[in-house]
């Protein structure tokens, strides 16, 4: 069962923590994000599935409408045919 996050409190999450939040498109990078707990909606309905890395303050977010900044495509690229999911973390954070 996925738990609701309202965006005001993800929001307030990445303003408390200074994380960085990056939006991975739909239909890219699946081996790495198949199933969240956690997900967006609002007035429309859901919006987006949402993966924590407290280990090293990232944010995923995928879906119809994310939040975040757009994954430069030169990571998904590398990514896109397999890899850790460390490095792929790693990889955001050496770029931001």
């Amino acid at each position: 069962m996925k738990i609701e996050i309202r965006k005001s409190e993800l929001r307030k999450q990445i303003k408390e923590r200074n994380c960085i939040v990056v939006i991975v498109r739909n239909g890219t990078l699946n081996h790495f994000f198949k199933e969240s707990y956690y997900y967006i909606a609002s007035q429309y309905g859901w919006d987006c599935d949402v993966w924590f890395f407290p280990e090293e303050n990232v944010i995923i977010t995928k879906g119809y409408r994310p939040i975040g900044s757009k994954l430069p495509i030169e990571i998904e690229e590398k990514f896109k045919n397999g890899g850790d999911i460390n490095d792929f973390l790693k990889e955001i954070k050496s770029r931001s």
